[in-house]
């Protein structure tokens, strides 16, 4: 989904959003696919948690679940997530 490909949409993110500094400790992924976003994250020892909307994202979330990547499916706009204030330094919706 990005024209450059993931690693220029990385170091692009990184000029705005601190990503190997240590300064982020906990992150959720909206959204995420095949859950590259967060598999980036979790080699920066950042905890995320991911999760794709309900539709046609199951074989993806499958997918990032045996990457072990924490990842869930569930509807994105019609729910509220299960997290309390402040549970993430860092939220992407993609």
């Amino acid at each position: 989904m990005c024209p450059g490909g993931a690693g220029e949409y990385m170091e692009k993110l990184k000029r705005y959003v601190p990503l190997t500094s240590g300064t982020l400790r906990t992150a959720l992924d909206m959204g995420c696919g095949v859950a590259s976003f967060g598999g980036y994250l979790q080699a920066e020892n950042v905890l995320i948690t991911s999760f794709a909307p309900i539709d046609s994202h199951k074989s993806q979330i499958q997918f990032a679940l045996e990457r072990g990547i924490p990842s869930f499916v569930s509807m994105l706009g019609t729910q509220r997530r299960p997290f309390a204030a402040f549970s993430f330094d860092f939220v992407h919706c993609s």
